[in-house]
């Protein structure tokens, strides 16, 4: 019989509920951070006090606190990164209005990562195998149809890019150039531009397996 999670070291059993020494209430545990160091398995505070005193902490010098969050987040980028990954994972909707939001509020730097990301494009497309293509020749050859095959669906040729610009046609690397594809029209496909931002640096078998 396998052993139960609740014996595993890091994650202790909690209790049904306890009491939390800052605001004197009892609450479920559920109301608590999970902390693997604490004999209960939980934070001394209720998530209520944790957020309160974080507030008031912030509000009495906003300067420092973002210093710290600032300095955090340079010494842990892979955690601060794993953390806004799960984050937007479970927050879909909010993530991407977040992501609207921003890049409203910051046209600049937008403009500057996608000319930062173009260069490595172009980068990385040097040391590829090229030939000459058009994306009109591509999307003509595939007859107008995705082939990404989590979609396969028809592409309109009659739609504005400037008006619904998720669902007009591009041109979709099979095995992309940053894994070593060729930037030659054997490994280019049509797909609408939201299944091609989809699938992003993935193969097909990693996009829709088997």
């Amino acid at each position: 019989m396998s052993k139960a999670v609740t014996n595993v070291p890091s994650l202790p059993p909690v209790p049904a509920s306890k009491r939390c020494p800052r605001c004197t209430a009892t609450k479920a545990s559920t109301e608590f951070h999970r902390r693997s160091r604490s004999k209960d398995g939980l934070a001394p505070w209720c998530r209520a006090c944790v957020s309160d005193y974080d507030r008031a902490r912030y509000n009495a010098n906003p300067e420092a606190a973002v210093e710290r969050a600032r300095l955090w987040q340079e010494a842990n980028r892979q955690s601060k990164a794993a953390i806004s990954r799960r984050w937007a994972a479970e927050h879909p909707e909010i993530a991407r209005n977040a992501v609207r939001r921003w890049n409203a509020a910051n046209p600049d730097r937008v403009r500057k990562i996608k000319r930062d990301a173009q260069q490595r494009r172009r980068a990385r497309q040097e040391g590829a195998r090229r030939e000459e293509w058009t994306t009109s020749e591509i999307l003509e050859r595939d007859g107008w149809q995705c082939q990404i095959p989590i979609c396969r669906c028809p592409v309109d040729r009659s739609i504005d890019p400037a008006a619904e610009y998720a669902w007009r046609g591009t041109v979709d690397h099979i095995v992309p150039i940053s894994r070593g594809g060729d930037d030659t029209p054997a490994n280019l496909r049509a797909a609408h531009q939201t299944c091609n931002s989809a699938k992003r640096a993935w193969l097909d078998q990693e996009v829709a397996p088997d």
